[in-house]
């Protein structure tokens, strides 16, 4: 259900910066999962609203040793695949 913010949020955690930058992306996380759960029909929507919530908790409680501290990175950095041999 949440793979897409996932991956957003994984995204952030690469380009990394500093406390605020973590928070940032991680309650952009949170919005997104919920507007997410807003889609569902009403009888799905509170399980995912708590997944949601757990999510969000767990990686402000675990993500500090996962996040890229530092000068933030930009798509420069992403490493590319070496150009196929001719």
């Amino acid at each position: 259900m949440f793979r897409a913010d996932c991956d957003k949020h994984d995204f952030g955690y690469w380009v990394g910066g500093d406390d605020e930058d973590r928070l940032d992306t991680d309650a952009r996380f949170f919005g997104a999962m919920v507007t997410d759960a807003a889609r569902l029909k009403v009888w799905r929507r509170p399980f995912h609203l708590m997944m949601a919530y757990i999510y969000f908790r767990a990686v402000r409680f675990f993500g500090r040793r996962f996040f890229r501290y530092g000068t933030p990175r930009t798509l420069d950095d992403l490493p590319y695949p070496q150009e196929r041999a001719r």
